[in-house]
């Protein structure tokens, strides 16, 4: 199993997406949200290949149908850095 080290970008990206849902929906899809990513980083943390690579030891894609993630893995110290968390709505940083 492999830890996982969130990047302050990927809190940044994470707290917006939850303040979006927060503002124009309800606390159901907010719970269903942090729910989603609870469950997607524990299934990562298993299977740290589980999206495509992008360039060595860094892999992208979608955590749901509207939220694409980006992190890299040391397989060293077996850890996984979140590096970008965002709507696939926006535009890459």
């Amino acid at each position: 199993m492999f830890q996982i080290i969130w990047s302050r970008r990927a809190l940044v990206g994470y707290s917006s997406i939850l303040n979006y849902i927060d503002k124009h929906w309800t606390d159901r899809e907010v719970r269903k949200f942090e729910k989603e990513v609870k469950d997607f980083l524990l299934l990562l943390s298993h299977n740290p290949n589980l999206l495509q690579p992008i360039e060595k030891n860094v892999r992208r894609g979608p955590l749901n149908s509207l939220t694409m993630i980006t992190y890299q893995i040391n397989h060293t110290e077996k850890v996984i850095y979140l590096l970008n968390m965002r709507s696939s709505r926006q535009k890459p940083y």
